[in-house]
């Protein structure tokens, strides 16, 4: 039982990483999206330190001749060749530098390259969440732009972190995006390129049927292209397929193959998932020491490529290895003892797993209705507060509406009160003008009556400063204060026998009232409301009154 244990986890760990070698093939194959160095892997130290020193002194160059757009490409430049030195720190110290240049110079296409490359960085040291936000700053600059190579080779990237995430189906969505903006230019390199990445993603979803069929999609193209680089990992990737559908011997001739052709061209990067499909392969056919001696190969080359540490590993996979082989020689002895010892010890472990399972659903199922005996409770005393403001809310509402009523009611009573006033003012002034005016005739026919002229004077200085008719005005003003004031603030220019008689006019008395109650004229008071048109800037249909009283 141990050695099941034991074999099994060797192989969940074996299958868990497959498919980010896939990927990490996508990331440093997509060096045609990139500035072209060289192969840091092959060429001769010389030749790296040579290349390092004239990159660094076009940097310097360009520095110092303010060339700020060829010292973000010579930092580009710089920063690709550390990448392919696995020296990622000092490539995004490269990147870096070329993004505070980019943001001096505000080129949006100079900054979304260095952006993308940032995050390219940081996805191939599987830091997905840096890598992520990078690359979304370009991908958001670069849909402004018109490049759909340079856009679609951002959103591949893209899908490569959110497959690392676990989110198929968005990784699925940005390929198939990729693959479109491919087909619109198209780009042969990038359509293999999409095709392969679909269908590891597939593959991944285990849908592989439609997995192969983008492999195989990617890989008639990679070899009209004559593509070996891509060509070996196309086939590497359908070997993989093809073990995971168990057609143990059709993947055993492609990663054949694609070994062969990985040899030739000294890919290292291909050479090292290879061995991985390999050992995968040698231990589903039970082939265990060719499945140790591939993965030792795999860890070896691991190591130089990428100087990890994979000696544990080794060990306990070999230890797997002997522990199996002894495991084996006594089960051959005593066959049938541990198949009924393994069957009763599966069917106890059935009943305590099924227990398990059966109490966290019981006590999931205990939390989830407390949980939602606490919600409804607290949204019954929402639901009754709620009551209780819109309660208070209504009776507030209403209670303005009262005061208002009562306001308007008191207002009206008011100005009821002043009208009636005005109109008795105004019968008592017509009631003087006539008197006045048969005394005026009496005092022409006796001009030495002096005491009757005195009292003609008399009744025209009563009708002129009548001391009711300043209290009515005062009261009037009180009344109609947020009327005269608005009128005040809209027309500033107004006099104050202006406002007396817009608020006459609002108050609907007629030009024979108002004069009446004025004692003057009536072509006076019609004068008076000609200014008072012409201020309002009035048309000859518009109605002065019905002006007033809409104000």
């Amino acid at each position: 039982m141990k050695s099941i244990i034991t074999l099994l986890c060797t192989i969940l760990f074996i299958y868990t990483g497959v498919f980010q070698c896939a990927f990490s093939q996508q990331i440093n194959k997509q060096q045609d999206d990139k500035i072209n160095v060289f192969d840091a892997q092959t060429a001769p130290s010389d030749s790296i330190v040579q290349l390092l020193e004239v990159i660094k002194e076009e940097c310097r160059d360009a520095e110092k001749s303010h060339d700020f757009a060829q010292n973000i490409s010579s930092l580009l430049k710089l920063g690709s060749l550390y990448q392919n030195q696995y020296r990622y720190d000092l490539a995004l110290e490269a990147y870096f530098n070329a993004l505070k240049l980019s943001d001096s110079i505000q080129n949006k296409e100079k900054k979304a390259g260095v952006l993308h490359e940032i995050g390219a960085v940081y996805l191939v040291v599987r830091n997905l969440e840096m890598a992520q936000e990078y690359l979304l700053q370009a991908f958001v600059i670069k849909k402004q732009l018109t490049d759909k190579k340079s856009l679609a080779a951002t959103i591949n990237s893209l899908a490569l972190t959110y497959w690392l995430k676990g989110k198929l189906d968005t990784a699925l969505d940005y390929l198939l995006q990729t693959l479109s903006l491919e087909e619109q230019i198209n780009n042969v390199n990038g359509i293999a390129r999409c095709y392969n990445n679909i269908g590891i993603v597939y593959h991944e979803k285990k849908q592989y049927e439609n997995a192969l069929i983008y492999l195989n999609k990617a890989l008639e193209i990679n070899k009209l292209k004559n593509d070996t680089w891509s060509t070996a990992e196309t086939l590497n990737n359908i070997g993989e397929n093809y073990i995971s559908q168990q057609n143990y011997s059709g993947a055993q001739q492609v990663l054949t193959e694609a070994q062969s052709i990985a040899k030739k061209i000294n890919a290292l990067v291909l050479l090292s998932d290879n061995y991985r499909y390999f050992s995968r392969l040698y231990k589903k056919i039970q082939k265990h020491q060719l499945a140790l001696n591939y993965y030792e190969l795999f860890v070896e080359l691991e190591d130089s490529l990428f100087s990890r540490n994979k000696l544990a590993i080794i060990n306990e996979l070999k230890s797997s290895f002997d522990i199996e082989k002894k495991e084996n020689a006594i089960q051959l002895q005593n066959k049938k003892i541990e198949l009924l010892e393994e069957k009763k010890k599966l069917d106890r472990l059935q009943k305590l797993i099924l227990a398990g399972i059966l109490f966290f659903i019981l006590l999931i199922g205990a939390i989830i209705f407390n949980h939602q005996k606490k919600i409804n409770k607290r949204n019954k005393l929402l639901i009754e507060k709620d009551c209780e403001i819109k309660k208070a809310q209504q009776k507030l509402v209403e209670n303005e509406r009262n005061e208002k009523e009562r306001l308007q009611q008191e207002l009206e009573q008011k100005n009821k009160f002043l009208i009636d006033f005005a109109l008795y003012i105004g019968m008592k002034n017509e009631l003087l003008v006539k008197v006045k005016n048969e005394l005026k005739k009496i005092a022409r026919q006796d001009s030495n009556n002096k005491e009757l002229r005195s009292l003609v004077h008399q009744m025209n200085n009563n009708l002129r400063y009548n001391s009711e008719l300043i209290d009515f005005q005062r009261n009037v003003e009180k009344v109609n204060i947020d009327f005269i004031q608005k009128l005040t603030s809209q027309f500033p220019d107004l006099t104050e026998n202006d406002k007396q008689l817009a608020v006459f006019l609002r108050l609907n008395f007629s030009s024979k009232e108002i004069s009446d109650f004025r004692a003057v004229s009536i072509k006076a008071i019609e004068m008076s409301r000609y200014r008072l048109r012409k201020r309002f800037n009035l048309d000859k249909n518009d109605s002065l009154t019905l002006f007033l009283q809409n104000l």
